[in-house]
């Protein structure tokens, strides 16, 4: 049936809801335009495998998806054109003696990358999550479809997880690319690895890292060519050992002046930091160590974690919080039994060290200066009552404002609360 609007507004409506794969489908049924419009976000985010964060059991089932998808990308070649990121977990070699026993994924994979031109991120991660592979084992067919398609000039970002050996050239072969995120990989020969000369000459520079258990990677580029960071924007790091804070050192003694956004996973206080005179969006934790008998987020002799933020924001250039917008603080909480709304949590109360938070954060004159302080409940059971849900979040979203009282009072604090089942965290992939 012929739609009885106009289809510019018909485009509108579908752009409208871009991040709706439900109401995606049903506007796709409402005209041959709307469907060729709708296809373009239903098919924008491609994941091959099971989602991160879960175990790949039927490795076999993921190889006939993968199979599937090839076929339907053959009968329906403009589908092809809609992909533009794309995510691929080997969880089909899961449980497999060695990788070349899975000839269906093989035989798919280089063909249907071939069929996806418009293709401007690529995410390749190991198939178990939190295991490390070595690339070299992968098999040469499919090393060299992935190689191949990281070295297309329209990608921007290249993404990889669990991967040892992993070659220099993998990462720096497309002239535009812009971003990249590195999570547990290390290049040939770990922290003796020195990258070859010519191997970073068609690299632009980056405006976007990630990186968690990357320092052998990615510290051999920033020697050979610090300025493939000069142009940095946006940095997200999770350090855990020496070498990870020297890494982070010194990135950030390249991209100090043109840093605007920081997302720190931290395990200690870090000190000597290069002033960051642009950052205008900050990220930090707070370390939840949880006893449910007594609802402490942190050990109360790990208070220095509050008090150790007023010195870590000083050190991260925001002293007098001119530049700042907004100051993120994340807090993750994690329970293997149901709640007991009877007991409050230890981090709603008021303490010293939150006093001289607020004290901070209420300093400045910066009008556009926002704090968020969002709370992350993690239950590992296999449900949560909706009554529960909606208790924890009224005390947690109520207390904010008692542990940051002058901040609330100006009008600068926001709060969110998110309660997810061990489940539901798995399936978000974020335990990379």
């Amino acid at each position: 049936m012929e739609p009885r609007i106009v289809p510019e507004l018909l485009d509108l409506i579908v752009d409208e809801v871009e991040e709706s794969t439900p109401t995606l489908y049903s506007l796709s049924l409402v005209s041959r335009r709307c469907a060729f419009r709708a296809r373009r976000y239903i098919f924008k985010h491609v994941r091959l495998g099971c989602p991160e964060g879960t175990s790949p059991r039927d490795g076999e089932k993921q190889s006939l998806r993968l199979r599937d998808f090839l076929e339907l990308v053959k009968a329906n070649e403009p589908l092809g054109a809609c992909v533009q990121s794309l995510c691929i977990r080997m969880a089909s070699f899961w449980g497999q003696a060695e990788f070349e026993d899975d000839e269906t994924f093989i035989e798919n994979l280089p063909p249907l990358l071939q069929r996806l031109p418009s293709l401007t991120s690529i995410r390749t991660t190991a198939p178990e999550n939190g295991d490390v592979y070595d690339w070299p084992e992968v098999p040469t067919l499919v090393k060299a479809a992935i190689a191949d398609c990281c070295s297309r000039p329209t990608i921007r970002k290249v993404a990889f997880a669990g991967f040892w050996s992993l070659p220099f050239e993998l990462l720096l072969a497309s002239p535009g690319l812009e971003s990249m995120d590195l999570a547990l990989v290390s290049p040939p020969g770990a922290d003796k690895a020195v990258l070859g000369p010519g191997v970073i000459l068609g690299c632009t520079k980056l405006t976007e890292l990630v990186l968690s258990g990357a320092s052998n990677i990615i510290r051999p580029i920033l020697l050979a060519s610090p300025n493939i960071i000069s142009s940095l924007k946006t940095l997200q790091m999770a350090g855990v050992s020496p070498d990870d804070w020297d890494t982070y050192h010194r990135i950030l003694r390249v991209c100090h002046a043109s840093l605007q956004n920081l997302i720190l996973r931290r395990s200690h206080y870090i000190s000597d930091v290069p002033l960051l005179r642009a950052v205008k969006h900050l990220q930090f934790p707070i370390h939840a160590v949880h006893s449910w008998s007594r609802l402490y987020v942190y050990r109360p002799e790990d208070d220095r974690e509050i008090h150790d933020l007023v010195s870590l924001l000083s050190q991260h250039g925001t002293k007098d919080l001119d530049v700042l917008e907004s100051l993120t603080l994340q807090v993750c909480l994690r329970t293997v039994v149901p709640f007991d709304l009877d007991l409050r949590f230890a981090i709603l109360i008021r303490t010293v060290a939150w006093g001289g938070v607020d004290d901070y954060l209420c300093s400045g004159a910066n009008r556009r200066f926002r704090v968020n302080l969002n709370f992350e409940v993690i239950v590992h059971t296999d449900s949560v009552d909706p009554h529960d849900r909606i208790e924890v979040t009224r005390q947690l979203s109520e207390g904010a404002t008692t542990i940051l009282a002058q901040t609330a009072k100006a009008g600068r604090l926001s709060t969110s609360v998110a309660i997810l089942t061990a489940y539901e965290d798995a399936r978000r992939g974020d335990s990379w």
